[in-house]
Parts: C-alpha cells; sequence; structure tokens
C-alpha cells in the first residue's frame, strides 16, 4: 500500500508543474491531500506491526515529528515568495512557488527507492 500510495502522490503532482490552471492545481492538490493522509496510516500501522509494544511510544514521535518538519519546510519554502509581495511583476514572473508542488515528488521519489530497496526484507503483509 505504501508504495502505491508514493507513486499515487508523485502521479498527482506531476501535473501540477505541467498545466497551470486552477482546475488542475485543485484536483491534483485534493488527491495528494487523500493520499498523504492514507500514508499518515499506512505509516502507523507499519509502526504497529514491527515495534514491540514496549517501545511504541518511542517510535511513534517520530511520525508526528516527521509531519511537522514537512509543514515547516514547506512554509519556509514560501519565505522568499513573501518577501516579492512588494514587486508585483518579480513575484508574478518567479518559478519559486512550483518547489512547494516540486518537493513531495523528490520526498516520494526517496520513499519509494527506500522501499523497493532497503525495506524490501521485510514482512509482506504492511508492502502490500
Amino acid at each position: 500500500m505504501a508504495i502505491l500510495l508514493s507513486l499515487l502522490v508523485i502521479v498527482s503532482q506531476v501535473p501540477t508543474l505541467i498545466w497551470l490552471n486552477f482546475y488542475c492545481i485543485a484536483v491534483c492538490r485534493t488527491v495528494f491531500g487523500f493520499t498523504a493522509s492514507a500514508l499518515l496510516t499506512c505509516a502507523n500501522l507499519m509502526l504497529n506491526e514491527t515495534v514491540p509494544e514496549s517501545k511504541i511510544a518511542t517510535f511513534s514521535v517520530s511520525i508526528n515529528l516527521g509531519v511537522i518538519t514537512g509543514i515547516m519546510g514547506c512554509l519556509l519554502l514560501g519565505l522568499p515568495l513573501a518577501a516579492m509581495d512588494d514587486d508585483p511583476v518579480k513575484a508574478a514572473t518567479t518559478n519559486l512557488w512550483m518547489m512547494t508542488y516540486a518537493c513531495p515528488i523528490a520526498i516520494s521519489t526517496i520513499n519509494l527507492l527506500m522501499m523497493c530497496t532497503v525495506f524490501r526484507e521485510e514482512p509482506l503483509q504492511f508492502l502490500m
């Protein structure tokens, strides 16, 4: 399931970099939101299946830390755009905003490569 969801993240984000219209961005970001929430659930299930009960509290913090780090990273990527608000021509012609759409593609690609190479020896129960 995690592999399929990572592929869906990549497929849902690529059109936002190619077609720049409101409807494409709205639909693709909605699909990305549902996929990201399903990946969070999948990550919790993977932890429950692989980590012993006595250490689950220690490891479950990593999921929340990852989510908060991702939100903070996305907000930090928007800082250069906020600095350009004074010059509307500069803000309209920049492509910096595309970084916030390209980052999930990069992170999901790394996730997909890790699932297919490093975590291949894990139980098949949570890989499907």
